[in-house]
């Protein structure tokens, strides 16, 4: 067997070889029932992460409203206490 032979029977192994050991994990990733298992557990790690960044986001607000709020409530007792102040001073 000559070299160029020998060369062109290793060649033509290789397809062989890869579909042995290759192709059936290729052909797993490949399959329509995985690539859509996949695709259901993306969507749903995506809508917890929208959950979680909402949650967040309501926790923030609510904090912010209820600063808002307190710094109003200060604002209306120092008002009336100004009013309060100014009644005295003109009476």
């Amino acid at each position: 067997m000559s070299f160029s032979a020998a060369l062109i029977a290793v060649i033509g192994l290789i397809p062989l070889f890869n579909n042995f050991f290759a192709a059936p994990s290729i052909a797993d990733n490949l399959n329509p029932d995985t690539l859509s298992k996949e695709a259901i557990s993306l969507d749903i790690q995506i809508q917890l992460s929208q959950a979680e960044y909402y949650q967040d986001s309501a926790k923030q607000i609510e904090v912010a409203l209820l600063e808002t709020s307190d710094e109003q409530d200060q604002i209306l007792k120092n008002s009336e206490e100004l009013d309060a102040l100014l009644k005295e001073l003109t009476l």
